[in-house]
């Protein structure tokens, strides 16, 4: 019905001394054996702000690898893709992306980590319990370029 269209294109905005870009696109008819969907992909170029260091760039991966965020479904008027960055670090879950109403042009964009970790990371992780996921857990608003 469309309602993936107006996600497609790429988005900026920024949040904690990071500068976020967005590629979304439109995969059609996707998926393995008998069952297809239309679904999202967003690849990611993540900056410091500060000093322009690239922090994180999936703009060149393919669909499958880490660090693409891969539709999922709606949920209201909310959709949803999974990302894994570092999955040893539990950065790993859902990203939520909505329509904003007052704002022509704009999306906003959360992460939920993964809250189902049940054992410890620390010795595959350092710093743990310190560690800061790429995305933010705070709605952001990103602009359409």
């Amino acid at each position: 019905n469309k309602k993936l269209d107006p996600f497609i294109g790429i988005w900026k905005g920024s949040y904690d001394n990071k500068v976020f870009e967005i590629k979304f696109e439109k995969k059609i008819n996707d998926g393995n054996s008998d069952l297809f969907w239309d679904r999202l992909y967003g690849r990611l170029l993540v900056k410091n702000s500060i000093n322009g260091a690239v922090v994180f760039n999936s703009m060149s991966n393919n669909l499958a690898d880490t660090g693409v965020m891969s539709g999922f479904t709606f949920q209201r008027n909310t959709y949803m893709l999974d990302f894994v960055y570092k999955s040893e670090c539990n950065d790993v879950g859902m990203v939520y992306i909505e329509k904003s109403n007052n704002i022509p042009n704009s999306i906003t964009l959360y992460f939920n980590r993964n809250s189902n970790l049940i054992y410890d990371m620390s010795s595959q992780c350092p710093n743990y319990k310190n560690y800061n996921t790429l995305l933010p857990s705070n709605k952001i608003t990103l602009t359409k370029q």
